[in-house]
């Protein structure tokens, strides 16, 4: 992750192959790609960076450093599971003992939707479906539209209807009658 530029670059994945995480190649060439992130991305970030220097300094000599965003509480690679519990939690808490819980306003969605509801949205602001597909890390543009075609007939249904704004002229007010005379 560059600080400077808000440019995190994927360059690897991480993968469980006999109970033990690995570092693997990505999937495809695609999957090897800076990616430009929001500013509020970066804010977040920067503050996770110095909340884990917090905890590199409690972790001491514990402390191992793989170069990961995000990590354990001693600096090894974060488990997939381990994130998805988290998700699990926050978006589903659990009631406490004669207590109910707390409703978030989440809905019940599931982890692997977060990157299709981004798509989706990119695509309702109009962002070409190719900076999508880069963004995603998909081989190809074909494959993006199939996955993202129902979000896409809503953007051609949202096209379709400025077209019409444009070209269909709009009547001219009329003025009501009791203006007219005077």
């Amino acid at each position: 992750m560059d600080f400077e530029t808000g440019v995190l670059t994927v360059r690897a994945a991480l993968q469980r192959v006999d109970k033990k995480l690995i570092r693997v190649e990505t999937k495809s060439a695609g999957g090897w790609r800076p990616i430009e992130l929001p500013a509020t991305c970066v804010e977040a970030l920067v503050r996770h960076k110095s909340d884990q220097a917090a905890v590199c300094r409690w972790a001491g000599s514990r402390w191992q450093e793989p170069g990961y965003v995000f990590t354990t509480r001693i600096g090894t690679p974060l488990d997939a599971r381990d994130l998805l519990r988290d998700y699990a939690h926050i978006t589903r808490p659990k009631p406490r003992k004669n207590t109910p819980a707390p409703n978030l306003g989440f809905p019940p969605i599931r982890f692997h939707d977060l990157r299709h509801s981004a798509a989706t949205l990119l695509l309702a602001q109009g962002v070409k479906l190719r900076y999508i597909t880069e963004l995603l890390g998909n081989s190809n543009v074909s494959f993006t539209m199939q996955v993202y075609a129902h979000a896409l007939r809503e953007v051609q249904k949202q096209v379709a209807t400025r077209m019409d704004e444009v070209l269909v002229p709009k009547p001219a007010a009329t003025k009501p009658a009791s203006r007219l005379i005077q």
